[in-house]
């Protein structure tokens, strides 16, 4: 037999005192998990052999890490104060829950022949792929659980905290011992302790215990300590950082130059000039074809030796820490990017100026990238540059803004061709570098970009490389130009111009051949969203063109004829472009096309071109006998609908367009005037219009055959009033009606309730159960009632099952035998129609047999359990009139075996057993009953009633009015969706909904999208 013992810390470790054990929350993820699957771990002594089995299967899914490690160290460097530490056994200090840890086993023995015992491991164990999320998980949720008490404690644990990891500081000495004494309190309510410490501080590590002390890596400089900091070299005492790079001595092959150059650590990009030319060598190996284990010849293996040497004296270079200066009042961040045939870079600098004209120029952070062996073009390499520096700054920008206000952001670029990339709208330009502009417009305004000289590009540094002794000393890389220490006003301008001519990359529009002249339409039409407004608009722009020609000026409001001059204009521009073919057979006096045959179109004396007819002898004016021709698809045309429509009270289309031949004749009126009124916002509401979503599938509920109210709905109707007694003047008493429906049979069963609470419920449940059996799934709306009892139940079943007495013997049986609650979406009947058609069928025989007459209670239950009978002999297949045919299949056939109704046959007791049916024709009976089922009842439901439309689901973000019985439908309240829950088959039939009184939960049927453009 297998003996299982635990490993791991069952207690609280005996050298620091606990408060709170913190148990990895069970999210039921491992319960249903084959134990095959697991983790498992063979240690054979004798063989010395290990089988490693992973738990893919069964990770649990979570957030990410709230910081990268470039985000950590920029933190890290903000503070005058710093400090960092890690927790001790940060893994071992966390329990697994208990219904998890039998599956991390480990199972061991000293001989083959041995037993095998099995060791279960408690805690979160090393090796496990999800190891790492459990621990920063449950560091998270101890901060939300005391973070409370200490809140700078629980912000560092959850954003600067890496692994076991924690990096933190404060602007002064009193404020980080603060922090530190916060977070040691905070941990230690979790039951982990902090050590490793090291800070710049002195102070901070006095009252700090040697053995809880960071051992320093080296000394140097007179026994400064350095420390190891999230694999970068830092001196406390100097408060500076250092690198340093380990060159073994191994053959020179691709292999071996590749293992150097990964082990630089540069996470930032300070050291990106001379780390390129490293990106380089390698790359330019790739092009030899070389295997990963072939010697370099002897003139790479010099190029490859020269370049260790450079990285060998990296060591030499230290950065400072700190970024601000005091009293810092201004930030600026400022970028530069640069291009080369070899590859491209960006450097971003910090600039501090504080109120005593105090400037500090600091580099920030630097990224480099090798040129694409498929070569392309430099314009394009400067872009890439640009578009690497617009990514930088986006990243830098958000986390600077978290400590400090930034004042402006400045992006600077040698290459004219590039920064006319970037100030030319993306529409215009190519795949590739309108993909590229977009994004660098959507992080860096084209406006904050400008030009510099080369010679002044701190980039130029990193996209063509420099060795190290040349490269520590290079003030530009370091500092920036020298003119950033000056005011912005005092900056160089450059001369830059865009260029808008042959610029390259640039789509050219393509021309109609078959037309001699292309016609541009006017903007200005399309900029805005009211006909009055663009009339108005068009009005003082002739009167401007009037009073700069003419000596007669006019001012003032303007009169109805410089309004109506204005629509003529309007109307004959829209006219040139929609029927300009038209215009030109015209003005040539030839037949017009076949479009316009019907309205005989000529020109009048302004140009304008409209319509002929046959009403010219009509006593109507000159505009209502000859109309001016619109298209059927134009914005204006648009305007001029909605204009009218609103103007005229929100006429329909029959007067709306009665009231627009007055003046215009547009093509396709009818339909266009339509589509245009049911996107009228105020009249959509009024009368608003829903396609409800295609009727779903019927749930495996409905149409697989199982035990009769197994699968269960329920409902209320009621009240009905009766009398408590047979006596006179006796008080009338409030009773309801609680039904349960087989959702499978359509079986009814009808109980007698005298009130709506949830105990009165749980009694009906309890008798229903008695007589028909337990059932599997109770289905029902969201009554009140109905969700108390749930939660009632829930509760009781719970602490039937913890109690220790009673779990061994009902383990097996609970899980066949506890009922599951399901509620349908407020507000949706039609989901639950199965039992309100058994509602409504049950109230109606119950009011045409009561009429006025107040009955007793037993009166009641008797005539109720009599509608019941009727209710389970309604047939489920319509009735044949073919004589030789059996009776119609009903519910009281799966309940009785034969219908409620049915009359009573002779009695066979006294019968020898011989003449008889046997068991087995009993048998068959009830599977012919069943057969009847599939073959008579079955297919009545594969055909959709209604709802037989698809239409276009519903989305996150859609506008729409809520439904309200007892509100008009102008005063539905408008939400937003937050949330689509889609079905099985992938439409929307429920979502969420954010109102201005909270959120709601409604069917796809109750809400009504509003007709809004896109």
């Amino acid at each position: 037999m297998s003996e299982y013992l635990t490993l791991g810390h069952m207690t609280p470790c005996d050298n620091f005192p606990r408060v709170k054990h913190y148990f990895l929350p069970h999210h039921g993820v491992f319960k249903n998990q084959d134990p095959n699957s697991s983790l498992r771990v063979v240690f054979d002594a004798s063989s010395k052999t290990s089988t490693n089995v992973s738990l893919n299967d069964i990770l649990l899914s979570g957030p990410k890490l709230q910081n990268d490690l470039c985000e950590v160290i920029l933190r890290f460097r903000c503070h005058s104060v710093v400090f960092a530490c890690d927790i001790r056994q940060m893994y071992r200090q966390i329990k697994i829950h208990p219904d998890d840890q039998h599956f991390q086993l480990i199972y061991w023995r000293e001989t083959p022949t041995d037993l095998v015992k099995v060791f279960k491991l408690t805690t979160v164990t090393y090796g496990v792929t999800s190891a790492p999320f459990l621990a920063i998980r449950t560091l998270h949720q101890l901060a939300e659980d005391e973070g409370a008490q200490f809140p700078q404690a629980a912000r560092v644990l959850k954003s600067q905290t890496f692994v076991d990891d924690i990096i933190a500081g404060a602007d002064n000495v009193q404020e980080a011992l603060t922090l530190q004494h916060d977070l040691t309190k905070l941990l230690s309510l979790g039951g982990f302790q902090l050590r490793k410490w090291c800070s710049n501080s002195d102070i901070l590590i006095s009252h700090i215990s040697e053995d809880d002390r960071e051992i320093p890596l080296s000394f140097q400089y007179s026994e400064q300590p350095i420390y190891n900091i999230l694999g970068l070299q830092w001196n406390s005492t100097s408060d500076e950082f250092s690198y340093a790079v380990k060159i073994s001595n191994v053959p020179h092959t691709k292999r071996s130059v590749l293992s150097a150059i990964a082990r630089i650590y540069d996470p930032c990009g300070w050291l990106a000039p001379v780390v390129f030319l490293a990106k380089s060598f390698i790359q330019y190996l790739w092009t030899l074809g070389l295997q990963w284990d072939d010697p370099l010849s002897s003139n790479v293996a010099f190029r490859w030796e020269e370049i260790l040497k450079n990285l060998a004296r990296v060591k030499e270079i230290t950065l400072p820490r700190s970024l601000f200066i005091e009293r810092t009042s201004s930030v600026q961040l400022l970028g530069f990017c640069d291009a080369s045939e070899l590859g491209y870079a960006a450097v971003i600098y910090l600039r501090c100026a504080s109120a005593d004209n105090n400037t500090k120029i600091a580099l920030l952070m630097a990224k480099s990238r090798v040129a694409p062996l498929k070569r392309i073009s430099l314009p394009r390499l400067e872009l890439c540059g640009a578009h690497l520096l617009a990514k930088l700054i986006h990243y830098s920008s958000n986390l600077v803004s978290n400590y400090c206000k930034m004042e402006s952001v400045t992006a600077w670029c040698d290459s004219t061709i590039a920064l006319s990339w970037i100030r030319t709208p993306p529409y215009r330009l190519k795949v590739f570098v309108a993909n590229r502009v977009a994004q660098i417009q959507e992080w860096v305004p084209p406006e904050r970009w400008f030009h510099v000289s080369s010679q002044h590009n701190p980039a130029d540094c990193a996209s063509r490389g420099l060795p190290t002794p040349l490269f520590a000393k290079n003030s530009l890389w370091w500092s920036g130009p020298r003119w950033l220490s000056l005011p912005p006003e005092d900056w160089p301008c450059s001369p830059f111009a865009p260029l808008d001519e042959d610029l390259p990359e640039v789509k050219q529009p393509i021309f109609n051949v078959c037309s001699s002249t292309v016609i541009p339409e006017w903007d200005l039409l399309f900029k805005f969203s009211k006909w009055s407004t663009l009339q108005r608009v068009v009005a003082f722009i002739r009167r401007f063109a009037h009073n700069c020609h003419r000596s007669g000026s006019k001012y003032g409001m303007l009169s109805s004829q410089e309004l109506q001059k204005a629509t003529h204009v309007i109307c004959k521009l829209i006219q040139k472009i929609s029927f300009k073919e038209e215009l030109l057979l015209l003005q040539k006096e030839q037949p017009c096309t076949k479009r316009m045959q019907r309205l005989s179109p000529f020109i009048d004396d302004e140009g304008l071109l409209r319509v002929g007819g046959r009403l010219k002898h009509a006593d109507l004016p000159h505009h209502g006998k000859h109309q001016i021709l619109l298209p059927k698809s134009h914005h204006v045309v648009n305007l001029l609908i909605d204009y009218y429509h609103i103007k005229y009270l929100h006429a329909g289309p029959v007067l709306l367009q009665s009231i627009l031949y007055e003046q215009f004749w547009i093509l396709s009126a009818r339909s266009v005037i339509r589509s245009r009124i049911f996107k009228c916002i105020r009249c959509f509401r009024c009368h608003p219009r829903n396609v409800p979503p295609l009727m779903g599938e019927l749930p495996k509920y409905r149409v697989n055959p199982v035990r009769p109210f197994q699968k269960t709905g329920m409902d209320y109707a009621g009240p009905f009033t009766i009398r408590s007694h047979a006596l006179r003047r006796t008080v009338p008493l409030k009773v309801y009606l609680c039904l349960f429906i087989c959702m499978c049979t359509k079986a009814v069963h009808l109980e007698v309730v005298t009130d709506l609470s949830s105990d009165a419920f749980i009694a009906a449940l309890t008798r229903f159960v008695s007589r028909r059996g337990l059932c599997s799934d109770l289905y029902s709306d969201c009554g009140t009632n109905f969700v108390g009892a749930s939660t009632q139940l829930k509760r009781t079943i719970k602490n039937f099952y913890s109690s220790p007495e009673t779990q061994e013997a009902i383990s097996h049986f609970a899980t066949e035998n506890c009922i599951n609650f399901h509620f349908i979406p407020p507000a949706a009947p039609h989901q639950g129609g199965l039992w309100e058609r058994a509602i409504k069928s049950a109230k109606t025989l119950l009011i045409r047999s009561i009429g006025q007459t107040l009955l007793t209670l037993q009166e009641f239950i008797t005539l109720v359990t009599k509608v019941e009978a009727m209710l389970n002999s309604r047939p489920l297949t319509p009735l044949s009139t073919d004589p030789a045919d059996v009776s119609a299949l009903t519910p009281g056939h799966f309940l009785i075996g034969t219908s409620m109704t049915a009359i009573p046959e002779d009695d066979f007791a006294a019968l020898p057993t011989n003449r008889l049916s046997r068991w087995q024709t009993v048998q068959a009976f009830s599977q012919r009953i069943w057969r009847r089922w599939h073959q008579e009842y079955h297919h009545t439901l594969q055909q959709r009633s209604k709802w037989t439309r698809r239409r276009r689901n519903l989305k996150v973000g859609d506008l729409v009015a809520v439904h309200s019985p007892k509100t008009p439908p102008l005063q539905w309240c408008l939400a937003r969706i937050t949330k689509a829950i889609p079905g099985d088959d992938g439409i929307v039939r429920v979502v969420q909904l954010r109102t201005p009184k909270g959120t709601l939960t409604r069917p796809a049927t109750r809400v009504f999208p509003l007709p809004i453009d896109d």
